[in-house]
């Protein structure tokens, strides 16, 4: 079992995301990364990239590494790059961000929280990013979410931990929060609700309703169950609804609050934002 607390420089109101350290290779160079668990992979920008955004740390140094390995091309790869017979990766997300770049092994730890030895784990190593990614101050991405590269995934195939982990967050205000991989006694009281690991890769849940000031919306459940269901995203900001029930939603708002409409930060959607103070 280990833990991580986000570090108290990156205040979380100003950042909007839950970073957590990780150190890569020998000897060890460290990151802040993106508490993620709506990514599969986790990366960091690397020393041969060419459209890498200033990020806090310096950028990762295959070459000072005695311990990293390519992943060489072969039937397990989506992406190969043919001239560094190597594999690739490409990630795509809602917000129209994109990271791609190759991927690599070498030995991953967590700090002195964890009881968990270094472990070579499979990564990427960032020769691209844009927007938010390239933007941001965190260095890059702890990708939580399953599948094959996903640092959760790989620990549990390694019998580095069971197949558990849990993320605790503390208010926007306060900041920190705590990262627990394997399993830990439930908290007294605590309530589940189904998660449908056949669904895909994502971590979701049944959204049954959304209430505005006591009211329900009029909006069927099914809506909410399309393709993969409603996800629990740790690394996203916004929430995003269906054109149906953002309608709905957006309007039963507008009669509630009673402020101007203004322009959101993401140019890509239609964000409900009030300028102006209110009581």
């Amino acid at each position: 079992m280990m833990i991580f607390f986000r570090e108290g420089t990156s205040p979380v109101l100003s950042l909007r995301y839950y970073t957590t350290r990780l150190w890569i290779g020998t000897p060890p160079q460290e990151f802040a990364l993106i508490v993620d668990t709506g990514s599969t992979i986790t990366y960091v920008p690397c020393s041969s990239c060419t459209q890498c955004g200033t990020h806090q740390d310096p950028w990762f140094k295959p070459e000072s590494s005695t311990t990293y390995k390519p992943v060489e091309c072969g039937p397990s790869c989506s992406f190969c790059d043919s001239d560094k017979h190597q594999c690739k990766y490409v990630r795509r997300y809602a917000e129209m961000s994109t990271s791609e770049g190759l991927l690599g092994t070498d030995l991953l730890s967590f700090g002195n929280f964890s009881t968990i030895e270094p472990e070579r784990l499979v990564f990427g190593c960032e020769t691209a990013e844009s927007g938010d990614i390239h933007d941001q101050r965190a260095d890059g991405i702890m990708g939580l979410g399953r599948g094959a590269y996903s640092i959760v995934d790989q620990l549990i195939n390694s019998n580095a931990m069971t197949a558990s982990f849990s993320l605790c967050y503390g208010g926007m205000g306060q900041g920190g929060g705590a990262m627990v991989m394997g399993a830990i006694p439930n908290p007294p009281q605590m309530v589940f609700t189904k998660s449908d690991f056949r669904r895909s890769a994502y971590y979701n849940l049944e959204l049954h309703q959304v209430i505005v000031a006591g009211t329900p919306l009029a909006v069927d459940p099914v809506v909410f169950d399309s393709k993969f269901g409603t996800v629990i995203d740790s690394g996203t900001t916004y929430a995003y609804f269906p054109d149906i029930a953002y309608k709905a939603f957006t309007q039963a708002l507008s009669q509630q609050v009673k402020l101007d409409r203004i322009d959101g930060p993401d140019s890509h959607y239609p964000d409900v934002c009030y300028g102006g103070a209110g009581t």
